[in-house]
């Protein structure tokens, strides 16, 4: 296929052939490396123009509408999965009950249209649609920033839902000041599936270094849903670990180097977001294999000046999954996708009487590649086959505090990507993107905001566990995808309370299906509702209400999670209550949270019905030995017999979804040192 001109590429540009894209990673690659040159400094003490002290409050380190989840509040959640990281989270859900099946939407809009970051590191979740897009340890986090809708030009390319960003913890989180080693111990048991998760972290720092060591092993069986029913493929899997390595120099420059590994490896059903099918398949289960690596390196200053507040990085990751069919004797086949990605990021903040600016530039090179093992019968041949693609944007974002009342942000962004296909075609494309975000002190406890933007998607890479799978992938004609996104609102913080009520709306054009032969299939996405929010903080207490309201449309009409899921799902509404009281001076704390979701009729299919959850929790940390802790977690305490509101398979008779886990009583206990 020969056709470079496209809606984002009127003059038709170009082709990059495989060669050219090759020499690009490898430039780029070498480029970024050079890029690190500035930690000489770390040697040696250089004249810098004089610091300025920036200080940032967690409400500013993202936009208005966004989210930020930080240490405390994961602490307080004790979060076993990602699930729990955005429990009682408004305008987020997650849907799926074992690790490796989680997804998490946003908005409605599955985090795949969604710039998803791990320290920098540019997450690709490109392998298979019944595979989740959020498999990764919570016990790592220390904090998640999350811009909805209307995405910073710096936030990354291909953020047409907004931007996700997860942040892990580094040494000098866990080391206390002036000592050297410190660390933690913990041990849970899941009285559920009556197994126990173990994990360890330690750290220390000496002389301007850090470093940082981390691993978990979560074992058990399959657990049991409200109804008393086993949830066959269940059982917890998950090991995973983590490494870290930061020298701080003078002037406060700040190399770090990091890597994680994690993998789930068990039995899984064929499809492993949904519980069993009514197609013949039932609920047959395959041996599933799922591998997650990744490693960064990046520098910045943390005494920048006006002139100099540089962000570097550089990361690889990399997705693997392999499906065997070890238990039904090859009625279908087994199947396999392997995904890497390099990517980076070279940026600086100046900072003016009028303004902060970031301007710089990104890239990312991702290449997928399937296995597929064949069928009886297939009339496609068996193989291996790829996909790839390149992109590079330079992009620049103004934050301009016009007066003391009012604040603006503006900024955008040129993309350029390369594509090619695994019949070997090739597409250059390149778009524009851009926001606008604006709020306003209306009393010095109100504010009102308002944002927009349009982003550029490019070409992302199809799910490369079923290349060729049901056919031969052809891409005539492929388009790229384009977001149209809005958001306003009002803030309140008066003394104890804090409450919010926000309303969005959310377009992509041409949002593709990533499993389809013909690549050119593609569909209109568009998500639109409400927040609201409200809470109060006391001396030894707090109280917080929460509801979304979210609708869903795929070309006008209710997506079905049997073959869309993976665009969207149907969220409706959710409300949900959470309490909690501290006795400080025995170190005592105890809270309480609860979840109503409300029947949904506005699917495709069958209805989805409603449920309420409630949870408890108590957390003792002795005065007289506050390195210790013990924690006893009830969740589902009234034994509810339902499917999470994002949990696919529900809306229609072809599939059975998960149902989650019915009562379960978590016991922790964590030694610090």
């Amino acid at each position: 296929m020969n056709n470079p001109t496209t809606r984002d590429n009127p003059r038709g540009l170009p082709h990059m052939n495989r060669h050219h894209s090759l020499t690009l990673r490898t430039a780029l690659m070498i480029g970024a490396g050079a890029l690190f040159a500035p930690t000489a400094v770390l040697a040696q003490s250089a004249t810098v123009l004089k610091p300025v002290k920036v200080e940032t409050s967690a409400e500013e380190e993202v936009a208005p509408g966004g989210v930020k989840i930080d240490a405390e509040t994961l602490d307080r959640r004790n979060p076993a999965d990602i699930k729990d990281v955005f429990r009682n989270q408004p305008g987020v859900t997650v849907g799926g009950s074992t690790a490796v099946s989680q997804k998490v939407y946003v908005q409605g809009m599955e985090d795949t249209n969604l710039n998803v970051q791990v320290d920098g590191t540019r997450q690709v979740s490109a392998t298979w649609h019944h595979l989740g897009t959020a498999v990764i340890d919570p016990g790592l986090l220390k904090a998640v920033r999350l811009e909805p809708g209307v995405a910073s030009a710096d936030a990354g390319p291909s953020a047409l839902g907004g931007s996700l960003q997860y942040e892990t913890k580094d040494a000098r989180d866990i080391v206390r000041d002036g000592e050297i080693f410190g660390g933690f111990a913990k041990l849970s048991y899941n009285t559920n599936t009556r197994g126990f998760t173990e994990s360890g972290l330690v750290a220390a720092q000496h002389s301007g270094y850090e470093v940082l060591g981390y691993a978990t092993n979560a074992g058990g069986n399959n657990y049991t849903a409200g109804n008393g029913n086993d949830q066959p493929g269940s059982a917890p899997e998950l090991t995973s670990g983590m490494a870290k390595f930061a020298a701080n120099g003078s002037g406060g420059h700040r190399v770090e180097v990091s890597a994680s590994y994690l993998e789930d490896v068990g039995i899984r059903p064929a499809r492993p977001n949904f519980a069993s099918l009514n197609n013949g398949l039932g609920g047959r289960l395959n041996r599933t294999e799922f591998y997650q690596s990744s490693v960064a390196v990046s520098y910045r200053t943390e005494e920048p000046t006006d002139m100099f507040n540089p962000e570097v990085e550089l990361s690889y990751n990399k997705n693997q999954i392999t499906s065997f069919d070890v238990f039904a004797g090859g009625v279908t086949s087994d199947l396999g996708g392997d995904v890497t990605s390099y990517n980076g990021k070279v940026a600086n903040t100046f900072t003016t009487d009028v303004a902060a600016v970031t301007t710089g530039i990104d890239f990312y090179n991702d290449e997928a590649v399937g296995t597929y093992e064949g069928k009886p019968g297939a009339a496609n041949t068996p193989g291996t086959a790829s996909e790839e693609a390149t992109n590079i944007g330079v992009f620049a974002q103004a934050r301009v505090p016009v007066t003391d009342e009012f604040r603006l942000s503006l900024g955008g962004r040129v993309d350029n990507q390369w594509f090619t296909g695994t019949d070997k075609s090739e597409l250059f494309n390149y778009g524009f993107s851009g926001n606008v975000n604006a709020e306003y002190d209306v009393q010095n406890w109100l504010t009102a905001y308002a944002g927009t933007g349009t982003t550029f998607g490019g070409i992302p890479l199809g799910e490369s566990a079923i290349y060729n799978f049901s056919g031969i992938w052809t891409y005539g004609g492929l388009q790229p995808s384009r977001s149209y996104n809005f958001k306003t609102g009002l803030n309140a913080e008066y003394e104890g309370f804090k409450g919010s009520v926000g309303l969005f709306y959310n377009e992509i054009k041409d949002d593709q299906d990533l499993s389809n032969a013909n690549r050119t299939v593609a569909y209109d996405l568009m998500t639109r509702g409400f927040t609201v929010n409200a809470g109060y903080d006391f001396d030894q207490a707090f109280v917080r209400g929460n509801w979304s309201h979210t609708i869903v449309r795929l070309d006008g009409v209710p997506p079905s999670s049997t073959t869309a899921a993976f665009y969207g799902q149907q969220i409706g509404d959710m409300f949900s209550l959470e309490g909690g009281y501290s006795w400080d001076n025995i170190g005592l704390t105890t809270g309480a949270s609860s979840e109503f979701v409300l029947r949904n009729d506005d699917v495709a299919e069958a209805p989805m019905p409603g449920y309420v959850v409630f949870n408890l929790y108590s957390e003792w940390t002795p005065t007289f030995a506050e390195y210790v802790s013990l924690r006893f977690d009830a969740k589902n305490i009234f034994d509810q017999a339902y499917s999470d509101r994002a949990t696919t398979g529900q809306d229609n008779t072809v599939t059975n979804p998960y149902l989650e886990p019915g009562r379960t009583f978590l016991v922790t206990a964590k030694a610090k040192f």
